[in-house]
């Protein structure tokens, strides 16, 4: 923590000189392009097929027998979207119609896609003029004399002249039962540069070339089911949004969207004062509306999941030094103010070797209503916690995490009525009783213990949760985990949901509502 404020000084020159207008993100919008060009090309031939109505696939694939590949390439106009002002693009696909493959020739196995962007060298083409040989095409045959070759070799064959030879995402397509929609991420600073700098569009190729596969994609001649790149963004107009969406800058102390000496007179009368708030004697008033901050210390070098917290820090939490404490007070309404719970906190732990978070939360119950799992679930129904995480803190964008895993998850962890089985459930999308929940999880080990103290049901959650950069487990983009070092900053919060025979609440340590719908509403995880 301590480094975070030296590394403030020696960004006072920057300080100094450094400036931006006032942003924040004020609506969503969402932009749909169909390709101005798209065609395939073969080695087999320098016919073009761009300009021939009837050539109804773009297509990827290879034949050995004939020394044959087949690659497609495709350009979208988005520069439409320069005119959409203080934009920032939060997500991007690009929509292909599988149309399996010819066969009577070809094998009907799976091949690996890979999506390149092309690069600038390459722009300007059009489908009508282009070939495995030529980026333009002109003359006749065999010597096509006024030809321009690609940049760097035939066939777009060089990388990082013809095309980025990192993939902007890989994909597998089965072309014997594939058929229909897929839905492929593409990073959404690729359209960014489209918009600013040089679009020539992206090339599909297959790494390794199959022997004696084709996979078919249905093209820009078909009147319906052509390609398509769907765009999200937001806009931006307000400071106070711009730091819920996680873009403020680092030397903008005081929150204002501006980065001038109004910022050195804050730095310059506190870092004096303390280098961490934490030791600086005694804690000021805890805020009206809860911890937004949250510290994980290093766990040690062996948790074992069963509820008991043995392994965790001993309970430390005082009202007077909340700032210090190790336990985290869960006290805060989050949706109506349950009645009949006390005692309830949480502690987090991170494991830099395993890259995990661990989160225990306790509390005592009167009345407690527990999950008969073998019946739908409904999420105000039963007794239970939330778990929101977000590895990619960086990259905070204003979604919302039900529908976008990949970005965020929410997980709900309770006890079965059976008073014996711990349950985790997530969503996914998939209809599970009154929620698009089902059981499973992305990445969570849990263990409730129950005990009865006093005619209160005292229960203790203990958890391994994996963070994420990337979840792809649903829709089938390329899954990374958050690489968790002391530092380390991710998205995060707990909410703890309490039921009784005659009501319902929620309580979490700060008043920030709407987790479920937005990720820019969960608190910040620093890794001590």
């Amino acid at each position: 923590m301590k480094l975070k404020y030296i590394n403030a000084l020696l960004i006072i020159g920057m300080i100094i000189f450094s400036a931006i207008a006032q942003l924040g993100f004020a609506g969503t919008g969402t932009a749909s392009f169909n390709p101005m060009y798209d065609t395939l090309i073969s080695s087999q031939t320098n016919h073009n097929t761009g300009e021939d109505c009837f050539w109804m696939y773009i297509q990827v694939g290879g034949n050995s027998e004939y020394s044959d590949e087949q690659r497609s390439i495709l350009y979208f106009d988005v520069s439409s979207l320069a005119g959409i002002q203080n934009r920032v693009i939060t997500s991007a696909k690009l929509r292909l119609f599988r149309a399996g493959t010819y066969t009577s020739v070809y094998s009907g196995g799976t091949i690996n896609v890979g999506v390149h962007k092309i690069l600038a060298a390459n722009a300007g083409w059009v489908e009508w003029d282009v070939c495995w040989a030529y980026k333009s095409q002109s003359g006749e045959e065999p010597d096509w004399t006024g030809s321009l070759p690609w940049a760097g070799s035939a066939g777009l064959s060089t990388p990082g002249v013809d095309y980025a030879a990192e993939p902007l995402t890989t994909f597998e397509y089965n072309t014997g039962s594939d058929t229909g929609y897929i839905d492929i991420t593409l990073p959404p600073s690729v359209i960014e540069e489209w918009i600013t700098q040089t679009n020539a569009g992206v090339l599909l190729k297959c790494d390794p070339v199959p022997d004696l596969d084709l996979g078919l994609f249905k093209s820009n001649e078909w009147g319906a089911d052509f390609p398509t790149l769907v765009v999200d963004y937001v806009t931006l107009e307000d400071c106070d949004d711009i730091w819920q969406a996680g873009l403020g800058m680092k030397g903008d102390i005081n929150k204002d969207c501006s980065v001038n000496l109004k910022d050195l007179d804050v730095l310059s009368d506190t870092w004096l004062n303390c280098n961490d708030p934490r030791e600086c004697g005694p804690c000021p008033d805890l805020p009206s509306e809860g911890v937004s901050m949250y510290f994980a210390s290093a766990a040690p070098a062996t948790v074992t999941i069963n509820g008991d917290l043995s392994e965790w820090p001993v309970f430390d939490y005082s009202p007077t030094n909340w700032c210090g404490s190790k336990w985290i007070k869960i006290d805060k309404e989050y949706y109506d103010f349950p009645m009949n719970y006390s005692n309830a906190y949480m502690c987090l732990m991170y494991s830099a070797t395993d890259d995990v978070i661990y989160a225990a939360v306790i509390v005592d119950d009167s009345d407690p209503v527990y999950w008969n799992t073998s019946s739908p679930y409904d999420w105000d129904a039963q007794d239970n916690i939330e778990v929101f995480i977000q590895g990619d803190y960086y990259n905070r964008i204003p979604t919302n995490p039900l529908f976008t895993w990949s970005n965020a998850q929410h997980v709900s962890v309770g006890l079965g009525n059976d008073l014996a089985t711990t349950w985790a459930i997530w969503p996914t999308g998939v209809p599970f009783g009154g929620y698009p929940m089902e059981t499973g999880n992305p990445g969570i080990e849990a263990k409730i213990n129950r005990t009865v103290i006093s005619g209160h049901d005292h229960l203790i959650y203990e958890m391994k949760l994996i963070p994420y950069d990337n979840y792809g487990g649903i829709n089938g983009t390329t899954t990374v985990r958050t690489n968790l070092q002391q530092g380390s900053k991710i998205g995060f919060d707990i909410t703890l949901s309490v039921k009784s025979s005659g009501s319902f609440g929620m309580i979490c340590p700060n008043a920030q509502i709407g987790k479920a719908e937005n990720v820019v509403r969960y608190s910040q995880l620093i890794c001590e």
